[in-house]
């Protein structure tokens, strides 16, 4: 992450750092969309956010967590994915290459969903930034013909490499 970035990421949470610690968000998304809720924990201790959200289609869904502050030992914050019956779909988000936790390309039917944030601060402020983004599903045609490219590529590969 720059430096830009983490200055404009601190001086948000700084700004949010009056919210509670245990909070409810909406989020709003229809296709081909990102939201992006920036949360400040203004107290050190244990926190839990609830983010939920409707899809009307089915949709590819991909969610990321970047936290700034004293988190303290590691796996002390992270979220887990959840339909409105409770049943969990992803128990906990993995780091990525780059640190930051994430749930990717999970395909989810229309319907309700929450993500949990839970976690424990030890310092005397934190906070993170929670991205949701989906994306359609490719379909059947449009895989068939990805593959068919292919297929046709490495048919040509092997011919020019055996004439």
């Amino acid at each position: 992450m720059t430096m830009f970035k983490k200055m404009v990421l601190a001086v948000s949470l700084l700004v949010a750092s009056n919210f509670a610690s245990a909070a409810v968000y909406d989020l709003n998304l229809i296709d081909n969309t990102v939201d992006t809720q920036v949360v400040g924990i203004g107290a050190p201790g244990t926190f839990g956010d609830l983010f939920n959200f409707t899809l009307a289609e089915d949709l590819v869904v991909n969610q990321v967590l970047d936290s700034l502050g004293d988190f303290g030992i590691p796996n002390s914050i992270g979220f887990s994915l959840y339909d409105t019956n409770g049943i969990v779909f992803v128990a906990e988000a993995v780091p990525g290459f780059d640190g930051k936790l994430r749930i990717e390309d999970v395909l989810l039917s229309a319907g309700s969903y929450a993500t949990y944030v839970t976690g424990i601060l030890n310092g005397p402020i934190g906070g993170y930034a929670f991205t949701t983004s989906v994306s359609p599903v490719p379909e059947a045609s449009t895989l068939a013909m990805i593959l068919g490219g292919l297929g046709l590529v490495g048919f040509m590969a092997r011919r020019r490499k055996a004439g």
